[in-house]
């Protein structure tokens, strides 16, 4: 990956001069006529690298940016720790050690860590690794807290039995997508979809639902529901539940190009946050709503970008993915590339020809 970073970055060096180049990326001059006549010659545009998305995995493993299971820091944007993270409010310390693109060669350098050839790229900066709402969300964040509510409204469900009081659960969810007409539906629901048991220790996870992307999000105005219905607003625990809900909801609606306003997502993002710490306070065994790395992902993602998250997410590279392989048909044997670096370009091309037309 790095060799193909590294060329990738040199690309980027020279659509950003606008020239043909004299030299290869490997500062061999070129041997083709053509490219001997073009040298020096405009591109009549130039480009450059200004954002890259992908999941947290990915960002740490491909270009060593900080993970989730760091010590002291557990964020590539800021200095936050797994204590320190737990702090959603304004006043807290991170917001004050935020983290510069140099700030991550010097820690790369310090903890023996590769520097990814991609940002020799000019103007690619930390900043560009964009937070994809699809993972730090809609896979993360939601499914923690929808698991911990289906799993505290269980026994409010009519059955004799968790199993059957689950199956209730079930039935309320397709009543609901019959009502709206959903296309993202879950096709069963188990209690291993909520908490898994480890078959060697039988120690009972955390409760996450486990579901894909886009039938979680289609959960989350259900959730509203069934927390309006089932919840005792003059419970303080339950009231903290179900204003929680409210704030989700409300991230969640401002998705929308349409409906996107960056204060009302930080506002709401840091209240449903706020929320969840409280939960999380009140176990302290830490096996119910439990704060995770991604909650603060989460927060980072709601407060500090400046554009629509419906803009960067993962979805719209699948999106092209998919178009790009029902208009394609592979003939004459083997591919010339990897698929894995043919994926490379799909947001370049999503972000240019997609856009553009």
């Amino acid at each position: 990956m790095q060799a193909i970073f590294a060329i990738l970055a040199w690309s980027f060096q020279v659509l950003t001069a606008g020239f043909f180049p004299p030299k290869d990326h490997a500062g061999n001059p070129f041997l083709s006529s053509w490219r001997t006549k073009s040298q020096g010659k405009s591109f009549n545009c130039t480009a450059l690298l200004t954002e890259v998305r992908g999941d947290w995995e990915m960002y740490k493993n491909t270009f060593n940016l900080s993970g989730w299971s760091g010590t002291d820091n557990i964020c590539y944007r800021c200095y936050a720790s797994k204590e320190t993270s737990r702090d959603c409010t304004s006043s807290a310390v991170w917001r004050s050690q935020r983290k510069t693109t140099m700030d991550h060669f010097a820690d790369c350098i310090t903890e023996g860590r590769q520097i990814s050839a991609l940002f020799s790229a000019p103007g690619l900066q930390i900043d560009c690794f964009v937070i994809d709402w699809l993972h730090a969300c809609d896979l993360g964040v939601a499914q923690d807290f929808l698991a911990n509510l289906i799993y505290f409204l269980l026994d409010r469900f009519p059955g004799a039995s968790k199993d059957k009081r689950l199956s209730s659960v079930f039935r309320s969810m397709q009543s609901f997508y019959r009502r709206c007409s959903v296309d993202n539906r879950l096709d069963t629901l188990t209690m291993g979809m909520l908490r898994k048991t480890d078959k060697k220790t039988n120690k009972v996870s955390a409760p996450k639902l486990r579901a894909s992307a886009g039938e979680t999000r289609s959960l989350i105005p259900w959730s509203l529901e069934i927390a309006e219905a089932l919840l005792d607003k003059s419970n303080t625990f339950e009231n903290t539940i179900f204003q929680a809900t409210l704030q989700l909801n409300a991230c969640y609606s401002l998705l929308s190009r349409d409906l996107w306003n960056p204060q009302e997502l930080a506002i709401a993002g840091q209240r449903f946050l706020l929320l969840y710490v409280s939960l999380s306070d009140s176990d302290p065994e830490g096996m119910f709503w439990r704060f995770k790395p991604k909650h603060h992902l989460f927060q980072e993602l709601c407060e500090f970008d400046e554009c629509c998250p419906s803009q960067n997410w993962t979805y719209r590279d699948e999106d092209m993915s998919g178009t790009v392989a029902a208009i394609s048909r592979r003939r004459g044997g083997e591919p010339c590339l990897p698929f894995g670096v043919c994926l490379c370009f799909f947001p370049l091309l999503h972000s240019t020809w997609f856009d553009a037309t």
